[in-house]
């Protein structure tokens, strides 16, 4: 993780360990390292923070502003974005290249013309909140309309298909046959054999995990058009999935990638990403590509000490790929809701459905009352967040995987680790689990709940809040939710809600309010075909679910 803020009249730089930056950092005059935060504390200036962005910046993304992102350079982007729109909607393309049933942002529209430009192969690096999948949608229907492309592979993680078809329905402004591939093998043969029957724009979703075993199915679908839709799942130019997609796409017109992380850990998750778009922009080869760009030392001349000619690299990266942050977008809704889904392992789901049976047994048979049933449907949360209490027992019993967290981690992969994230839960055993997770992984993270006293409280909020190093902040609902300020993040993850309306607005406002200079993301996690649905469903439709709740609207929400 590498980040560099300006605090006060300094520099502050965090890094990962790295002898060359280490020897060009203790060059420049009056750096002085903290021991306690793990920084570097450089005095500022123009020239200074020029030299470190080149040296260590790069790393983490080939954009010159995610880490440095100051007031100067966002106003720059915005003024860029209002400019470049009012030149573009005055434009006889811009009449032509719009079919849409929904109304694009500025920054969006910048980024369907840069796609028409690029028709074949193209990047969209746009931030997670920025609706990067709505330019893809609009610019897939007006290749469409123009006869190019009626047959198209989109490929995205599991915990997006659903959401990927409800955005095609909503913003498609052609009729669309839209397939989601899941269930087994068999299964998702014939869905791929009927959707090569249709006639009309055709689009299949996949996640990438499926690729691997429907190659052939999928080769002879015969697309005309490929998306990969988070495409940092193709990072790695050994791995399986990489190969079989640039395989399978090689033939295929034209090639798009959409990701808001295009780098997670060096240049190196470049490669197989932008090979997928272009094999030759790189070089021929990896080996091509290491030469290049890549300084190698350490054991057996192994290890990556050092990047070359970052400059060239990041001028191929934007020659056919365009960025955008949620900073410098002005009309975006100050709040950006989206939905991530995920799937009960065998166990959990074994647990789930027995206890869900029992209570529906008991509601038809009217042996229970909603108090009891409000029990009952906790019980059925936990389950979902990868832990089960017997009734009558304080033993906790945990699932031995957790498909909840493992999602969890790929958005807070999406989001970058570089950037101060919030979590919110509704257990203590959650953020239990969440604390050693990230205990694991080497993230730094606070938690707030019954347990911490007021005073530790204060300190974390406001360590959280003065930026000085990436946090994640967990917090529990009902005790978190209130009378605290959160605006030093403004990317809010549910891991689990609570059946009050009051507690989910109240734990939305602690980052949303007076002193929050950007837009604000919040991301449920929720369970495919499990009450969390329901209660999602509910809380959106402003119902505060344990006054809303008889038996007859259990059902609604089971």
């Amino acid at each position: 993780m590498n980040t560099l803020r300006k605090v006060g009249p300094d520099l502050v730089l965090k890094t990962r360990f790295n002898i060359v930056w280490l020897r060009e950092i203790k060059q420049i005059p009056g750096s002085r390292w903290n021991p306690e935060k793990k920084t570097w504390k450089i005095p500022y200036s123009d020239s200074v923070k020029e030299q470190i962005k080149t040296l260590v910046i790069p790393l983490k993304d080939m954009t010159e502003d995610s880490q440095l992102i100051d007031a100067e350079h966002i106003k720059k982007r915005r003024e860029w974005i209002a400019k470049e729109h009012k030149a573009l909607i005055n434009t006889e393309r811009y009449q032509r290249m719009y079919h849409s049933l929904t109304k694009p942002y500025k920054h969006q529209a910048l980024a369907r013309d840069f796609l028409t430009k690029h028709h074949n192969h193209a990047a969209l690096l746009m931030e997670m909140g920025t609706g990067k999948t709505k330019v893809m949608i609009d610019y897939l229907v007006s290749l469409h309309k123009t006869g190019k492309c009626d047959r198209i592979i989109w490929v995205c993680p599991n915990s997006v298909t659903e959401n990927t078809m409800d955005e095609i329905i909503k913003h498609s402004a052609a009729p669309v046959n839209a397939f989601i591939v899941r269930g087994l093998a068999a299964k998702k043969i014939r869905i791929i054999e009927e959707a090569r029957k249709s006639e009309s724009l055709t689009i299949i979703i996949l996640n990438y995990e499926a690729v691997f075993n429907l190659f052939e199915h999928l080769a002879a679908f015969k697309a005309d058009a490929a998306v990969l839709d988070e495409s940092t799942r193709i990072k790695n130019p050994k791995a399986q999935v990489s190969k079989v997609l640039c395989r399978l796409c090689a033939r295929t017109t034209h090639r798009y990638i959409m990701t808001g992380t295009p780098m997670t850990q060096s240049p190196v998750d470049l490669f197989s990403q932008y090979k997928f778009l272009d094999p030759e922009i790189f070089g021929s080869s990896f080996f091509s590509f290491k030469c290049r760009y890549l300084v190698m030392g350490g054991w057996e001349n192994r290890e990556i000490v050092g990047y070359n000619n970052l400059e060239e690299l990041k001028k191929k990266v934007f020659q056919i790929g365009i960025r955008f942050l949620k900073e410098e977008c002005l009309d975006l809704p100050p709040k950006i809701y989206e939905v991530r889904q995920y799937d009960l392992e065998n166990e959990q789901r074994r647990v789930y459905e027995e206890m869900k049976k029992n209570l529906i047994s008991e509601i038809a048979g009217k042996f229970i009352t909603v108090s009891v049933a409000l029990v009952k449907l906790l019980r059925l949360s936990q389950i979902c967040s990868g832990f089960y209490r017997a009734d009558e027992s304080e033993k906790v019993t945990r699932f031995k995987s957790n498909p909840k967290l493992q999602l969890l981690k790929e958005v807070i992969e999406e989001i970058g680790t570089d950037k101060n994230i919030i979590i919110w839960c509704r257990f203590v055993e959650e953020i239990k689990i969440l604390e050693e997770e990230f205990a694991r992984m080497k993230l730094y993270s606070k938690s707030i709940y019954g347990a911490v006293k007021a005073e530790d409280r204060a300190g974390i909020i406001k360590e959280f809040n003065n930026r000085e190093r990436s946090m994640i902040f967990i917090g529990q609902v009902r005790t978190g939710g209130l009378g605290i300020n959160l605006i030093g993040g403004c990317n809010v993850i549910y891991f689990s809600n609570s059946y009050s309306l009051e507690d989910r607005l109240q734990s939305e406002d602690r980052t949303h309010r007076i002193g929050q200079e950007n837009k604000v993301t919040y991301t449920d996690i929720i369970g495919r075909k499990t009450l969390e649905e329901g209660i999602l469903k509910l809380l959106r439709r402003k119902k505060d679910i344990a006054d809303y709740i008889t038996m007859e609207s259990l059902k609604e929400i089971l």
